[in-house]
């Protein structure tokens, strides 16, 4: 499926921290244009510090992704 931007495509982001400081969710919402037509698009973002600073989980849920988990990435750190 090809997806487009149009020119007044705008995108509206919500970051937040927890109290701990070690998660950040960020949530947004934007409208792409598909051959179907307009599609609203959510995608849930959350990064998340391991208590000793060496990986940083990063997980993603979007709303055009019903199927399957939910996407999810470890970093790990390669320098002291």
């Amino acid at each position: 499926m090809d997806v487009y931007y149009g020119p007044y495509a705008k995108r509206h982001l919500r970051a937040r921290m927890s109290d701990s400081r070690s998660e950040i969710q960020i949530d947004s919402r934007e409208t792409v244009q598909t051959a179907q037509g307009n599609a609203e698009v959510d995608v849930q973002e959350l990064f998340s510090l391991s208590p000793d600073g060496s990986t940083i989980q990063w997980h993603v849920t979007r709303s055009t992704r019903v199927s399957g988990p939910p996407l999810a990435y470890t970093f790990s750190r390669v320098t002291q």
